[in-house]
């Protein structure tokens, strides 16, 4: 605590282009490392495809070499090795690449990226922290299969790369503690638990249904004709999976990794989450205005 404390003090005064060269390195590794393969879930995208189940059935930590492949309307898109490999991996990138890249979905060569990493609002000590990492990580030297936007995913593509922010904004930390306040910032700014848990249009995007009231039909990793739906995590919610539950039993059920097959949740990762972080998030969800609303079973048709 005491590190991340002095991390903070220096952050709102340190451009973040030098914060890895002014603090203890090892503990801003450390802290990254964690985000990684705990609430970030860097993982859960980015690890070697090939040994993806060692980390969704066990948590374990596996290098980041990329592969996981997700066919869409806008094109064909995979997540890249991120290892610190200087030829396949972005060892050769700069600090201010990483920045812009998980600040405003910019890649290496200035286009647009697909929007699937929002860390837009990640403070300055976080992405630091995962930039510091990521830099130091073991190399995994493997080429993959470039991303290929669609004819109409390239228009997309141009628009998103006019509209996006070049600047780098500066957004000071909050202390970690187990308070509604930091799982706020957990929740929506680097888990982003709500953009899962809450219902979006499968053509744009947009959020349509009430924030953590349960979201929309996800095709499951193991079976094409499958849908998992996440469910509603409101308080308070007629139809919330949590709606009984005590803290003992959120807890419980971080510990716990997967148990429904072809989920999207990161558990995996989450089961690396510290109990001051599942305990925020806990307070912030008991904050979010309940809904009655009732997204069905978990795995169903697109058709149900």
């Amino acid at each position: 605590m005491r590190n991340y404390l002095l991390l903070i003090l220096l952050v709102v005064f340190t451009p973040l282009q030098a914060l890895t060269n002014d603090l203890d390195q090892s503990s801003l590794v450390e802290r990254g490392e964690y985000l990684v393969y705990g609430p970030a879930a860097c993982v859960r995208c980015h690890g070697s495809i090939e040994q993806m189940e060692a980390f969704e059935n066990h948590g374990e930590k596996i290098p980041l070499g990329g592969g996981r492949t997700w066919h869409m309307y806008l094109g064909t898109f995979v997540a890249p090795n991120i290892t610190s490999d200087r030829t396949q991996g972005i060892g050769g990138w700069s600090t201010k690449q990483l920045e812009e890249t998980l600040r405003n979905d910019l890649g290496n060569d200035g286009k647009a990226l697909i929007p699937m990493m929002e860390y837009h609002q990640m403070n300055d000590a976080d992405l630091a922290a995962i930039i510091a990492w990521l830099k130091t990580s073991q190399p995994v030297t493997r080429e993959i299969n470039r991303s290929h936007w669609s004819w109409i995913g390239k228009i997309a593509q141009w628009f998103l790369t006019r509209s996006a922010s070049t600047d780098i904004a500066q957004i000071p930390p909050i202390e970690p503690a187990p308070t509604a306040e930091y799982g706020r910032y957990l929740a929506e700014d680097v888990a982003q638990c709500g953009n899962c848990h809450t219902r979006r249009s499968q053509t744009t995007g947009r959020f349509e249904g009430a924030r953590y009231a349960g979201g929309s039909h996800l095709q499951t990793t193991i079976n094409p004709s499958l849908y998992v739906v996440p469910p509603n995590i409101t308080p308070k919610g007629v139809h919330s999976v949590i709606r009984d539950w005590t803290l003992a039993d959120f807890l419980q059920r971080f510990s716990e990794g997967l148990k429904l097959q072809g989920s999207h949740m990161p558990w995996g990762a989450f089961q690396h989450m510290n109990k001051r972080d599942v305990t925020a998030i806990w307070k912030y969800l008991q904050t979010v205005p309940s809904s009655d609303y009732n997204p069905g079973p978990p795995l169903q048709t697109q058709s149900d």
